[in-house]
């Protein structure tokens, strides 16, 4: 078998060339999956929040005490925040990490959250509403 120097000579040169595209695209490719995954994220956690929220409507709405139960599923690394401090107390909050990526404002009806109240992953909750606010609990 002959060995042709130019082929030897253009190998060096072929593999910069390849290694330079793939460092350049990594981080774009990598990039487009974590927004992508963001996005997937965002959509789940606003789902919820509408639930949460069409339930707190729904328990206000009905006979004084009724609670209604909702099972939800928040996005691993992420978690909701119902209520808070001053106009907070309106608004649940969505952080992916530590990083707040949105909010849900009640506004019909417009009643705020009692307490904070932390959600994440898994599990059962319990909603009850009257003319002083929502109330959350974990079952």
């Amino acid at each position: 078998m002959r060995m042709n120097r130019k082929a030897v000579t253009d190998l060096p040169i072929k593999l910069l060339i390849i290694s330079v595209i793939l460092s350049v695209s990594l981080p774009i490719i990598a990039d487009s999956l974590d927004t992508g995954i963001s996005g997937m994220d965002r959509s789940q956690m606003d789902s919820e929040s509408q639930r949460i929220a069409g339930a707190a409507a729904s328990s206000y709405y009905s006979t004084e005490g009724d609670g209604k139960y909702l099972e939800i599923s928040i996005p691993e690394g992420c978690y909701l925040v119902l209520g808070g401090e001053g106009a907070d107390s309106y608004g649940i909050h969505m952080y992916r990490g530590s990083e707040e990526i949105s909010t849900y404002w009640m506004e019909k009806p417009m009643i705020p959250f009692i307490g904070t109240t932390i959600l994440e992953g898994s599990g059962m909750i319990r909603i009850s509403a009257d003319t002083s606010g929502i109330r959350v609990g974990t079952v």
